[in-house]
């Protein structure tokens, strides 16, 4: 285990680690380097008080993810990593970068909800800045109204819903019209998402036309005009 508890860190390199867990609780990091570490259970904010990364960096690293997400990351650099199990209902992410990394399972929340809201004090997560153009996301939601336009996003393979409810309409108009079994399972799935996503308060979503297959993607992007 790699445990950083009520601690100031900076400038420290941490590489070729094997660990089972990897705790940072209300502690701050520093220009720390994180290279080849694979942990089972990851922790970036457990606690009470916010935990902060800045300018720290993560190479070649696998992260399983488990709780604990109260910390506000800032200017760090995920490298060729891949990122797995991340709910980060309490995480703040400001200038952050993932040039090659695989984010997979992963929901990013913008507001709290008021059992959140009494652990972290916020009304708002704050995530802008964030350079995702690099990264492969694979069932990755944004949700409680994060501005994706103040974000770099993926572009390939990746469909950008500007307005959530238009594209719901649009979507359920659709639906009636689809004959083929998957067309219509896809059909579903996505109303009942753009649903979830709409009573979230979440305006614009980015999407993965993978998880439709390319024939369904195909037509969904053409549908909404994209």
């Amino acid at each position: 285990m790699l445990v950083f508890e009520t601690e100031e860190r900076s400038r420290e390199r941490f590489v070729d680690l094997r660990l089972d867990a990897l705790n940072v609780i209300e502690s701050s990091l520093s220009e720390c380097v994180f290279e080849n570490v694979h942990c089972r259970s990851t922790s970036f904010g457990g606690g009470v008080k916010q935990s902060r990364l800045s300018k720290c960096t993560f190479t070649s690293s696998h992260l399983l993810f488990a709780g604990g997400s109260n910390a506000r990351l800032e200017g760090c650099t995920f490298a060729d990593c891949r990122l797995e199990h991340l709910f980060a209902t309490d995480l703040e992410l400001v200038d952050c970068a993932f040039p090659g990394t695989e984010i997979s399972t992963a929901v990013f929340h913008g507001n709290a909800t008021p059992g959140r809201l009494r652990r972290s004090r916020r009304k708002m997560n704050e995530f802008r800045g964030n350079d995702f153009s690099g990264a492969k996301l694979l069932d990755v939601d944004f949700r409680g109204g994060i501005d994706l336009s103040v974000q770099r996003l993926p572009g390939d393979g990746y469909l950008l819903i500007q307005d959530m409810s238009r594209a719901r309409e649009i979507v359920g108009a659709w639906l009636p019209q689809l004959a083929e079994p998957d067309d219509i399972r896809h059909g579903k799935g996505l109303v009942a998402l753009l649903d979830l996503y709409i009573r979230g308060g979440q305006r614009m979503q980015l999407l993965n036309l993978a998880t439709y297959g390319q024939s369904f993607g195909k037509r969904l992007r053409q549908r909404l005009g994209q």
